[in-house]
């Protein structure tokens, strides 16, 4: 049976909060959010369900940064990441809202103990940052390491779910 691939749809969107993302997506779901601190709004084109699916997103990400959603539903169409890295990505959908795991524990749970640094890379190769929490990651020491978004936009995400994590 043939399949038809359609391109992808993508949104440019400002929010007080992270400053400029870009959203694309497919289809089939959310593909990839992208921090831009210069990015200027435009609206989806493409295709139709892809720009439901970018409305979507759009909603969802609105409602956490106020507060009122703590769980992502919209559908996720990621690239696949492949080996260490496929198991670290899914590995972070499983951190629960409000809570922080470090570097080291994320790897012991992989499967590979001693590879905190590539917790750290597989991190950074996300391509959902935000709505694929790897922003709640952090190292040993308790600083904050790396984020695409740099790091005081993740202590801003850390702070909002520390400061609705209780009684949400």
């Amino acid at each position: 049976m043939a399949r038809t691939t359609r391109s992808p749809s993508s949104l440019t969107w400002r929010t007080p909060l992270l400053g400029g993302l870009d959203l694309t997506a497919t289809p089939r779901g959310l593909r990839r959010v992208a921090f831009h601190d210069k990015a200027e709004a435009t609206t989806p084109a493409g295709d139709s369900a892809a720009e439901e699916i970018l409305r979507r997103a759009v909603d969802e990400i609105e409602r956490y940064l106020s507060g009122e959603l703590t769980e992502f539903t919209v559908p996720l169409d990621p690239p696949e990441a492949a080996g260490f890295h496929g198991r670290v990505q899914a590995l972070l959908r499983e951190i629960p809202y409000g809570e922080l795991v470090t570097y080291a524990e994320l790897a012991e749970r992989a499967g590979s103990p001693r590879a905190a640094r590539a917790v750290g890379a597989a991190c950074a190769a996300n391509p959902l940052p935000v709505v694929v929490p790897c922003h709640r990651v952090v190292a040993s020491s308790g600083k904050l390491g790396g984020y695409a978004g740099g790091p005081p936009i993740k202590q801003q995400l850390i702070d909002l779910e520390s400061g609705h994590s209780e009684g949400a």
